[in-house]
Formats: structure tokens, C-alpha cells, sequence
């Protein structure tokens, strides 16, 4: 059995929608699109597929709901805090560069900074971990793909760690709602076939483990075992799993994540399908030119 799950990140920026189907549906179709050029078949449709909502006003976010109004609310009053630049050279060169790029971390880094924090990683941990252990059956074979954004691409990252690694915190998981049974049997009976991140800021955010930073601040650093993500093992079809990572240096909260793994089929895609400071770290969901290297990419 294959399985799809979507998780979005938060920017309060965006204009308020009940729910991310719009975006998810984008990035599927436009797959879709050119595995269909190529004589590939089809991704599961939408409504088929796990569609987590998180960190937004509507009833499935739980007790997360709150996160964009707060992000908006802070960003907003910084921006009004905040002096106009006056007219010397230097200011004039790169005030144009300045604000869009102060609020796209004000609201995007925002949003990471709640989850790696205690209380934002307990809530966001036990919506979003619960509704994928809830909405796929633990005890059946399922090969996943996982298609993620922004601090979706954190969450899903230490999701497969937990479910994959046989380092399982059971206290911490029953502390923060979730069945630890489940991601034992998730474990036993499910596989990866793709992960796929766009706009992630996994790279920069290794050091919030002192562990992970010790690693990397060796000569030369140590590489991460990506096996521990669940990419060391084939699918149930007999495939190779593979981590494709989307990403776009116009966008200041992505980063490359294959310099710093081994043990799996890693590629760092860079199709640039944006050279704005503003909107680059929402153009991947629509942008013809991530939908084709994902495509080319789909099934290696």
C-alpha cells in the first residue's frame, strides 16, 4: 500500500485560507503533470492522501491554532517600532532589501522557533504526529512518501527519527499524547519510498542538538546516519528510498541537506524558481520548474 502525507509550514504572511488542500493539490498536480510526459503513473489523489493542518485559526489545528495571529501580531508591531531608514548612500542601496527580508524571518523563523521550543514541540508533536499514526493503519504494509515545507519538513524529519532510529523516548512520547504501541508497529510494518522537503531549514537547525553539533564540529565533521530516517531500508515494492530536498538561496530559510548525510540516496535539487526575497519561500507549492525536477528525480 502507498501513502501520502503533506505538511505545510506557518507564515502568517500568506493570505488566511480554511485549509492547505490548495497548495498541496498544486504541487501534486503539477507532478503529476510531467510524470505524465514521461509515461510515469499518478499520485494518490488529495482527498486519499493524510493532509495535516497545524499553527493555523481553524478547528484541526487544535491547540496550535494560535501561532500565525500571534507571528503576525509580533511582526507587526516590530515593523511599526521600527525607524524609517534615512536617505544616505548605504541606506539607499539596500533598504529596498531590508524589510522584506527582516519580516520573511520574523514569520518564517518564528514559526520554527515554536517548535523547537517545549511547549510548541509538545502541541505541534501531538497534532500532527497523532493525525498521521491516527489516519494510517500502523499494522499494515505501507510505503510513504512525505511531501513537506518549511517547519513541516522539521517536523516530518524528527517524526521518521522517532519512528525509525530505535531511539524512542516512550515517556516523552506519552508526555506529549502519542501512543507509543503505535510508532513501535509504524516502525515494524512501514517504509519510506521518497522524502520530500522544500524551503527547510533542517541544515542550520542541526546545532539544536548538542549531540548533532559536537558531530559537525569535528575535523572533518562526522556525517549524519540517514538511516536513522527510515532511508537505509527498501520499500515494500522493492525500491530505494530517496530524499529530495527543494531548495532556493533567494530564500533565506532553505538550505542544501547532502553535504552533511551519508547512508541514503540524498539530492539537493536547485531549479530557482524564484528571485524574489519575499515570495521565494512559497513559490516551490506552484512553480513549474520545482514540478519538473521532482519529476525527473520521482523514481530514481
Amino acid at each position: 500500500m502507498e501513502q501520502y502525507v503533506y505538511i505545510h509550514g506557518v507564515v502568517a504572511e500568506r493570505d488566511r485560507l480554511t485549509n492547505h488542500t490548495k497548495q498541496y493539490e498544486a504541487i501534486r498536480n503539477g507532478i503529476n503533470q510531467e510524470l505524465s510526459t514521461r509515461g510515469g503513473g499518478s499520485l494518490p489523489e488529495i482527498a486519499d492522501s493524510v493532509k495535516v493542518e497545524w499553527g493555523w485559526d481553524t478547528p484541526k489545528a487544535g491547540d496550535t491554532a494560535t501561532l500565525a495571529t500571534a507571528q503576525k501580531a509580533i511582526a507587526d508591531r516590530i515593523e511599526a517600532a521600527t525607524p524609517r531608514d534615512r536617505t544616505g548612500f548605504t541606506s539607499l542601496l539596500f533598504a529596498p532589501a531590508i524589510q522584506p527580508v527582516r519580516r520573511i524571518i520574523m514569520l518564517g523563523w518564528s514559526d520554527i522557533l515554536y517548535y523547537v521550543g517545549k511547549d510548541g514541540k509538545k502541541r505541534v508533536r501531538s497534532l500532527v504526529w497523532n493525525q498521521i499514526l491516527d489516519e494510517i493503519d500502523t499494522n499494515q504494509d505501507v510505503d510513504l512518501t512525505i511531501i513537506c515545507h518549511s517547519a513541516g519538513t522539521l517536523i516530518a524529519h524528527d517524526f521518521l527519527y522517532w519512528v525509525f532510529s530505535g531511539d524512542r523516548n516512550h515517556p516523552a512520547m506519552v508526555e506529549q499524547g502519542i501512543d507509543p504501541a503505535k510508532v513501535t508497529a509504524a516502525a515494524a510494518n512501514w517504509r519510506i519510498r521518497r522524502l520530500v522537503t522544500f524551503g527547510s531549514p533542517i541544515s542550520p537547525l542541526m546545532v539544536r542538538s548538542a549531540h548533532v553539533a559536537d558531530k559537525m564540529a569535528k575535523t572533518p565533521p562526522e556525517l549524519l546516519d540517514a538511516t536513522t530516517l527510515g532511508l537505509g531500508q527498501l520499500a515494500h515494492s522493492g525500491e530505494i528510498p530517496i530524499w529530495l530536498n527543494v531548495w532556493d538561496r533567494h530564500d533565506v530559510l532553505s538550505y542544501p541537506v547532502a553535504p552533511f548525510y551519508n547512508g541514503a540516496n540524498i539530492i539537493d535539487l536547485y531549479p530557482d524558481p524564484s528571485d524574489s526575497l519575499i515570495s521565494s519561500h512559497e513559490a516551490y507549492w506552484s512553480a513549474a520548474r520545482v514540478h519538473r525536477e521532482l519529476a525527473e528525480n520521482w523514481n530514481d
